[in-house]
């Protein structure tokens, strides 16, 4: 069994995943011009092959120019390896939370996307799109308010309308939120037709996702 096999069927976590598999992600986003994309439990609901969620997210896997990472639930990932070619780099995270594991083994921690963040600004990722599950519009409490004011700030650089309902709760929100307060990517933005169930407030397009599912956003 090869390396890209290898890695395919065993499930390393963030610290376990060999320095020669980051340097050939390295050399990717070089060649994508510091472009990446993160996909967040995308399967953790099962849509249906004919849904435009899961359509969007069968292509982003399925392409090859842009170096692709899944962060999967440990729990889940034996039932969903095969939906991943050898070139994406899935990263297991706890059961029900989007924490990606430092090791196999679960561990209580709140540091885990500040590694993560690390690592990607270490690959040279400076451009990171995100999809998945689960993305929720919603407020958080003043305790939570500046979280809230960097993901506006965030989506005010990209150029998005300002809307006072945010993708900020379920596993995809709070990465998207975590990845921002990292201050380690210079550009985040969400793959609108990549997010379930909520897509962003500022998101009104009704047309027909185009074939190339990532060009639209490039």
């Amino acid at each position: 069994m090869g390396p890209e096999s290898q890695l395919r069927h065993e499930m390393l976590g963030l610290r376990q995943i060999p320095q020669k598999r980051w340097k050939e992600l390295s050399k990717r986003v070089e060649k994508s011009n510091g472009i990446g994309i993160l996909l967040v439990h995308p399967y953790y609901q099962q849509m249906g092959h004919n849904s435009t969620y899961e359509r969007t997210i069968g292509k982003l896997i399925a392409q090859t120019k842009i170096p692709v990472i899944v962060l999967e639930p440990h729990n889940t990932w034996k039932q969903h390896q095969e939906k991943y070619p050898s070139h994406v780099t899935v990263i297991p995270t706890e059961k029900h939370n989007p924490n990606p594991l430092l090791e196999t083994e679960a561990e209580d921690s709140d540091y885990e996307h500040g590694v993560l963040a690390k690592l990607l600004e270490k690959i040279g990722v400076k451009k990171l799109r995100l999809g998945g599950m689960k993305s929720e519009l919603g407020h958080y409490p003043d305790s939570k308010a500046n979280w809230m004011e960097l993901i506006r700030q965030n989506e005010k650089r990209m150029g998005k309308p300002q809307t006072k309902t945010l993708i900020a709760y379920g596993c995809l929100g709070v990465t998207y939120a975590n990845l921002i307060s990292s201050g380690k990517l210079k550009t985040i933005e969400l793959i609108p037709p990549a997010t379930f169930p909520s897509r962003p407030a500022y998101y009104k397009s009704t047309k027909p996702f185009p074939e190339d599912p990532y060009r639209h956003w490039s």
